[in-house]
């Protein structure tokens, strides 16, 4: 889950907006339970404001409220599922059914859905704002900044296609389906070289 620690100046500027302003003062003040809350700094207004539209919506984190020294309160959840693949891997423990698969998948889709019929385009939906916690997957880090490169689309690392839209979420989403199908991180963007009767026609396999 996002931290909500940076190093640039712009970042430090855009926390402290955040915590003075009206609708983060509104939010209720909070004790902090760190077995079921999850404090960070808020990055922006818009988070907060996001996470307000999504309260009470199933498989996307949820708002508590605030601290007294400026930080925003979520639900705690399990691990992302970068962290989660790894382990398991690791542990040579990787043998989920089809159908829990599946229904990680459902759960990604409707959080997605339910964002996207909010006006909220997530823009970051990659393995490490996906959380999973007792079989069930959640969407975190509500912010809609910056962009991952590797869940970006060709139309839109080509400039063909500069706004970013929920189309480009859905191909995150396909993205996020990939790593939970092949149990590692996709490399859409990876160039692929020509073999076989392929090789040496670089030019017009590039074509194609």
């Amino acid at each position: 889950m996002d931290d909500g620690t940076w190093s640039t100046p712009e970042d430090i500027e855009a926390a402290r907006i955040t915590v003075k302003s009206a609708i983060f003062q509104s939010l209720d003040l909070i004790e902090v339970n760190t077995e079921v809350h999850y404090a960070k700094i808020p990055r922006s207004i818009r988070e907060i404001e996001n996470l307000l539209k999504v309260k009470g919506v199933p498989h996307v984190v949820q708002i508590v409220g605030r601290t007294s020294d400026g930080k925003v309160v979520l639900e705690r959840f399990g691990q992302n599922l970068k962290q989660w693949i790894t382990d398991k891997i690791t542990a040579r423990q990787w043998n989920f059914s089809e159908e829990e698969k599946i229904q990680w998948i459902l759960d990604i889709a409707q959080g997605l859905a339910s964002l996207h019929e909010r006006g909220i385009i997530h823009k970051d939906l990659t393995m490490n704002n996906i959380l999973f916690e007792k079989n069930r997957a959640i969407i975190c880090d509500l912010k809609s900044g910056d962009s991952s490169i590797d869940i970006r689309p060709p139309e839109f690392v080509q400039k063909i296609q500069l706004e970013f839209n929920e189309k480009m979420d859905v191909y995150g989403f396909g993205v996020v389906l990939w790593s939970i199908e092949n149990r590692n991180n996709a490399r859409p963007h990876r160039i692929l070289q020509p073999s076989g009767i392929f090789e040496g026609g670089d030019e017009e396999v590039s074509c194609c």
